[in-house]
């Protein structure tokens, strides 16, 4: 069977990608980055897609020769470009609709658990409205193969939600949060995907929804001290993080970590269970409790560093930010300024020109630390203050030699400056 997966570069979409092609299925990997799609799945079938932009037209393209379509596109928090009712709802409807104008026969719509009539926030109620365009036109089009799935919290590496948990799990004390009463019922990626493929291949009238979700319920407490274990780290002690400062860190956490948002706060406070008789009666089979799943998959001495690492990343770039932002300050407005040129005058410069120099410096200082407080683009903002301190650092060094020996070092910091923009560089470059 040709199978078309939509948001195949995702963390759900590639893992069914790769499940449905070990099965034996002709897969067409669909996304918006296909240079990415082709770095990911070497010697595939690689089509372009964009929700953004994509009619009817382009979908009947596309469609041309497939048997069986899985949407697995979806974001987490949306742009101006792509925002959750484009990705979710509009992009969809001219996808769901050419299928039904083609009668493609099978057809999975990922959604996620919560995307009910209780959904309150924008992720689960544009994905409930995009199941429900899906279901209206299985209906009027009597296609009995569609079915929407409903996945409970994902777990796997390079998912958010496995990478914000583990780092909880990896603190030296695990927080637990909201007193431990939050539950979850977590599937791991690769179990979904299992159930994906089998569902694709099933004979006969498929359900038109199902949930997805791991054998039993378990709550935060036991969800991170699962991954601590996966981390190989010893049984450790936890500090309780009431629910209020939960939600007070989650207006600035979202910021920095899309899994640690008001949303998610809210989606982990709902409950995220769900009752997996259906799921039984319909596959035969039902995923593999957590603890099993992951100790298939063992960690590494990387997923550790990632773990511990995972605060640090925007703890360092903020860092290095405000330390540029309070450079500009002091030295354009609270360090004498005849001092300032007194140094710059070392270069051989006329005053004019010491007073461009030192108000010039300062100015680039606070736009660089502002635009790696604004997070934009911060690996090359990272490159653009490496050069310039190095360029600060010679000029200083002609103009006043004496300050390598300086008691308060103050070049001589600037070698762990380097050091630690270097860090910040590594761990926010892409690629």
């Amino acid at each position: 069977m040709r199978i078309l997966v939509v948001g195949a570069g995702g963390f759900i979409g590639r893992h069914i990608a790769i499940e449905a092609a070990r099965a034996g299925h002709e897969v067409v990997a669909c996304g918006r980055d296909t240079a990415q799609l082709r770095f990911m799945f070497p010697g595939w079938k690689i089509t372009h897609c964009d929700f953004a932009r994509d009619g009817l037209e382009d979908w009947r393209q596309r469609l041309q020769g497939v048997q069986a379509v899985v949407n697995a596109a979806g974001v987490f928090q949306g742009d101006k470009a792509n925002s959750l009712e484009t990705v979710h709802v509009t992009g969809p409807r001219a996808l769901f609709e050419a299928c039904a104008e083609l009668r493609i026969q099978k057809l999975i719509q990922i959604s996620a658990l919560g995307a009910d009539d209780k959904a309150k926030s924008e992720f689960h109620l544009t994905k409930r409205k995009a199941d429900a365009l899906c279901l209206t036109l299985a209906e009027s089009h009597q296609l009995l193969g569609w079915t929407v799935v409903r996945p409970s919290l994902m777990i796997g590496m390079g998912g958010q939600s496995t990478a914000l948990f583990a780092a909880l799990g990896a603190l030296p004390r695990p927080p637990r949060l909201a007193a431990g009463r939050w539950e979850l019922q977590p599937l791991h990626v690769s179990d979904l995907a299992y159930g994906v493929v089998i569902l694709l291949g099933r004979e006969g009238p498929s359900p038109r929804e199902l949930d997805f979700a791991g054998p039993k319920p378990m709550t935060t407490d036991q969800l991170t001290h699962t991954l601590r274990r996966w981390l190989r780290l010893p049984p450790a002690g936890v500090f309780t993080a009431p629910e209020w400062l939960l939600r007070c860190a989650s207006a600035l956490g979202g910021h920095f970590f899309g899994a640690l948002s008001r949303q998610s706060l809210d989606m982990l406070a709902r409950g995220n269970t769900a009752c997996v008789t259906p799921l039984k009666g319909t596959l035969h089979w039902l995923p593999r409790p957590l603890s099993e799943a992951m100790a298939a998959d063992p960690s590494t001495q990387a997923d550790l560093w990632h773990a511990r690492l995972y605060f640090f990343k925007p703890a360092l770039r903020t860092g290095l930010a405000l330390l540029w932002i309070a450079t500009a300050i002091i030295s354009g407005f609270v360090y004498p300024l005849e001092k300032s040129m007194a140094m710059v005058a070392g270069l051989g410069v006329s005053e004019s020109h010491a007073s461009a120099l030192v108000y010039g410096g300062a100015a680039l200082d606070a736009l660089l630390g502002s635009a790696l407080l604004a997070n934009i683009r911060p690996a090359l903002v990272g490159v653009l203050q490496i050069i310039a301190m190095l360029v600060f650092t010679v000029l200083a060094t002609m103009a006043v030699p004496q300050s390598w020996s300086d008691p308060l070092g103050p070049l001589l910091k600037n070698l762990a400056v380097l050091l630690a923009t270097l860090t910040m560089i590594a761990l926010e470059a892409r690629r």
